[in-house]
């Protein structure tokens, strides 16, 4: 088994910084864990907390807290610094490796979609961002690892459901996301990651009304016996 992770993100068009965190780590038991942060508003104050957020996430998981303990620090740390001011969406997407698992934790108002040889699977139960309610509640769900046939996890940051609306009225169509995943092979995330995308930055008319982050995780038979990891990073300025 292969784990490969690919992340698109892009900033709102004229912004210096996007408010949008996001980092990967390595999960003690093995795996990866994806963590994609959301503040309120943009500019360099909400860039500051998205990165405080998913820094702080990976260092919890890092030392082998679960997922939702993970949330609930970083839910507890935001409310009490910023006085219940300032919310911030959050999302950990985890391969975990030692349970046989795909874990998923949400505290944002965007889906998570999961793609596999059974079935399809939308996660998308109302759920309040952190940082403004002392006893958060995190949707989670756990899902057994096809390691036979593979699996793809997307997530996004609510930038990207965004798309469309001020440009032309007309928002992301969850069924054209569907459709792009599916012409596509799992383990080519990367290229899936960057057309969903490129799908919402047209709808913007080519200038992205809000910073958009896509997360792609997949999970795929391993092609070599020699276990080589790789890590490639494109961060244009």
């Amino acid at each position: 088994m292969e784990i490969k992770t690919e992340i698109a993100r892009v900033r709102k068009t004229g912004m210096e910084y996007s408010s949008d965190g996001i980092m990967t780590v390595e999960r003690p038991g093995g795996g990866i864990s994806v963590i994609l942060a959301d503040g309120q508003g943009n500019g360099l104050e909400s860039r500051l907390l998205s990165r405080m957020a998913v820094n702080y996430a990976a260092s919890l998981v890092a030392e082998g807290k679960t997922n939702e303990e993970a949330m609930r620090a970083i839910n507890d740390r935001i409310y009490e610094e910023h006085e219940r001011k300032v919310p911030c969406s959050l999302m950990i997407l985890s391969v975990d490796t030692g349970s046989g698992m795909i874990e998923i934790c949400r505290n944002t108002p965007c889906p998570v979609m999961v793609s596999a040889q059974e079935y399809d699977a939308l996660y998308d139960d109302s759920s309040n961002p952190a940082g403004i309610d002392r006893h958060m509640h995190t949707e989670t769900y756990s899902l057994p690892i096809d390691e036979e046939n593979g699996m793809l996890i997307a997530g996004f940051t609510d930038g990207f459901f965004k798309a469309g609306h001020k440009h032309s009225g007309r928002g992301v169509n969850i069924d054209d996301v569907w459709k792009i995943i599916h012409a596509n092979p799992i383990d080519d995330c990367g290229y899936i990651a960057k057309s969903i995308l490129e799908y919402a930055i047209d709808l913007d008319g080519g200038e992205p009304a809000d910073d958009m982050t896509v997360a792609v995780l997949a999970v795929v038979p391993a092609e070599h016996e020699q276990k080589v990891e790789t890590i490639a990073i494109s961060y244009p300025y």
